[in-house]
């Protein structure tokens, strides 16, 4: 059965309307099926390889986190990894709270909260800090973290208060691309085009060349200076050139369910793919900047959706996310290239 492909990331006050809306889509969920275990249990299935592709990567379950998070950002400062945000289990709201894991020693401890609660936010690492952007609900807040003195900061507002969003860093500079700023069943009413930069030296706004559609849920990566934006709902790849300030079209990724985010590693993007009803692993899909291809890498072992994803020192890391039923979980993978 083919699915069509979409993006819901909700507070618990738009959580029952929302589920609503996409339960009433039996196209995608006639075989709605619980996957995955609860918010703390081991995977099912080995830690190791469960698919292959043209890539081949080692998975690895790692240290859990305190505390299980769905809809949550991660980012890393140096040889640490902070996971911010999100949705706990049971849900009580937008988090606030700031975890950080130690890659060598694979522990983690509580950092300062955020001063806001958030999801569905965009978050960039720039300089040694972290900078927290936007989120749920229509958020125009933005503040920016401290690791040195676990600290957190007021910086400007987003011109555009919105949700749904992502990031990524340009010579210091971070492009925020798209998301929704209503729950409006209008797409052209609650989707937005919007590219805005932040300066992280002037502390300012700036706007760019909008994105070619509205999006939710964009996936968003910077290769050599440029933007590589996935389209959260049809999987469709956009380049914007900040020389030129124009967006091309490049070739679509091969299959997008539920997008959980993108990865850098050796200039090509590893995009890791939402859980599927009838699969119990996600898939992993690499697109060569170079040559404008996709191919297909082992998959992640388990299923899972609203997770954090990203790379360190050659390796990928996936922490929290959900199941099929949006139990927030608090598993941590590692992936290494197989040479």
């Amino acid at each position: 059965m083919r699915h069509a492909t979409f993006a819901v990331f909700v507070g618990r006050e738009d959580e029952e309307q929302e589920m609503r809306r996409l339960f009433s889509l039996p196209m995608i969920f006639g075989s709605f099926a619980i996957i995955l275990g609860g918010a703390t249990s081991p995977a099912d299935g080995p830690d190791d390889l469960t698919r292959r592709g043209n890539t081949r990567i080692h998975w690895q379950r790692k240290a859990d986190m305190p505390e299980a998070r769905r809809n949550l950002k991660i980012a890393a400062v140096g040889n640490e990894i902070f996971a911010l945000g999100g949705y706990a289990q049971p849900h009580k709201g937008r988090e606030q709270g700031n975890f950080c894991y130690d890659i060598k020693s694979d522990t983690w401890s509580v950092k300062k909260d955020m001063h806001v609660g958030r999801s569905n936010f965009a978050i960039a690492s720039v300089n040694g800090k972290l900078y927290a952007i936007g989120g749920d609900k229509f958020l125009d807040d933005c503040e920016a973290y401290r690791p040195e003195n676990d600290s957190w900061f007021s910086i400007s507002p987003m011109p555009t208060a919105r949700q749904h969003i992502d990031g990524a860093v340009i010579e210091d500079r971070i492009h925020v691309i798209g998301g929704r700023i209503s729950w409006s069943e209008n797409s052209q009413e609650a989707l937005i085009d919007a590219h805005e930069v932040y300066d992280t030296g002037s502390d300012s706004w700036n706007n760019s060349a909008p994105f070619p559609r509205r999006a939710e849920n964009p996936s968003v990566s910077a290769v050599k200076g440029k933007l590589y934006v996935i389209d959260g709902f049809d999987g469709s790849l956009r380049v914007y050139d900040p020389e030129k300030n124009v967006w091309e079209d490049r070739n679509k990724m091969p299959s997008a369910h539920f997008i959980v985010g993108s990865a850098i590693m050796n200039d090509k993007i590893f995009v890791l793919d939402g859980a599927r009803p009838e699969e119990d692993y996600s898939r992993v899909f690499v697109y060569d900047t170079e040559d404008d291809s996709w191919s297909e890498a082992t998959s992640l072992p388990v299923g899972v959706k609203l997770a954090g994803f990203t790379s360190v020192g050659g390796k990928l890391f996936v922490i929290g996310g959900c199941d099929h039923e949006f139990t927030a979980r608090s598993s941590v993978f590692v992936g290494e290239i197989e040479e």
